[in-house]
């Protein structure tokens, strides 16, 4: 489907190799969402703000592992997290300069977090 001036709405995609996904798009041209399933089982789906800047990402995988990211409409990263397929995970929480704010996770069954000055120091 299209906008009145031509633009794509929305868009499917099917590959030979079994991988399929679908696009929808603002009325500007720029893409609003994607959603993608590879022929491996990834899943990705994606969002992005309407001046075209990456908002949102999450890519799941065949083995279960996952991660996830979130930015604002300038391009500055909010937060990220991954999960591996054993359990141990990461998170992290950023300000609005882009540094981390906050890390935490847990390795091995084992939880951490660290915590950072705008300038990226540690905070002990």
């Amino acid at each position: 489907t299209y906008y009145i001036n031509g633009n794509p709405k929305t868009q499917k995609l099917t590959r030979a190799d079994g991988s399929y996904g679908e696009s929808t798009f603002y009325a500007n041209g720029n893409p609003e969402t994607e959603q993608y399933t590879g022929a491996d089982g990834t899943v990705q789906d994606r969002s992005y703000h309407e001046n075209g800047m990456f908002l949102y990402g999450k890519d799941v995988y065949p083995d279960g592992s996952s991660h996830l990211e979130e930015y604002n409409a300038d391009g500055s990263k909010i937060y990220f997290m991954k999960t591996d397929a054993n359990g141990d995970w990461e998170k992290e929480v950023y300000y609005p300069n882009g540094r981390p704010q906050i890390r935490e996770g847990s390795v091995g069954g084992e939880y951490y977090i660290i915590h950072y000055d705008e300038n990226g120091h540690i905070i002990e």
